[in-house]
């Protein structure tokens, strides 16, 4: 694997190893490698935006949960999925908007915005999240199927079988900006 990558990026002359088979060397550099490298930058930026987390609400215990936007998110999607409004939005742009709605609602519960106690931030977060959780089961209860529900699973859980070149390079760069920032 070492001799592919090291091939394909213009160093073949200190690859330890004969090139291999065609077939096997797209199987890496086209498959393998990109999903390796987008794992490794999508841990960075969770693990990044973890210790923000953490820093901001004071709590080391702080999870993606914790303010609400991941099950807003969730919501957003699920809505996207079951209630038949996939034709007009996408998938990620509800998602999108399901997360600014629920970040809307921790700020008007919170007082617009004033700067509160880390305690009182837990804690509205944690009624924003377990609300966004049960919107979202009621609709998965109301309106889905087995399919269906186990394809919002899915797609909740995440994947990294569709990394390629492109969108990693993008992704990197947005989350290296992030990073830095």
């Amino acid at each position: 694997m070492v001799s592919t990558i090291l091939r394909h990026i213009g160093l073949g002359g200190i690859a330890p190893t004969p090139p291999l088979p065609g077939l096997l060397d797209a199987l890496i550099w086209e498959s393998r490698f990109p999903r390796v490298l987008l794992a490794v930058a999508v841990g960075m930026a969770l693990a990044v935006s973890g210790a923000v987390l953490q820093a901001v609400t004071r709590n080391p215990l702080a999870d993606p949960y914790l303010l609400g936007v991941s099950s807003g998110a969730s919501t957003g999607a699920v809505a996207v999925l079951l209630l038949g409004i996939g034709g007009a939005v996408s998938l990620s742009t509800g998602a999108f908007a399901g997360g600014l709605v629920s970040f809307g609602l921790l700020l008007l519960l919170l007082g617009g915005g004033r700067v509160a106690s880390p305690s009182r931030v837990v804690l509205t977060g944690v009624l924003v999240s377990q609300f966004f959780a049960g919107v979202t089961s009621v609709i998965l209860m109301v309106n889905g199927d087995a399919n269906s529900t186990r394809g919002f699973t899915y797609w909740l859980l995440g994947t990294l079988g569709g990394a390629r070149w492109e969108g990693v390079t993008v992704t990197v760069l947005i989350i290296l900006a992030g990073v830095v920032a």
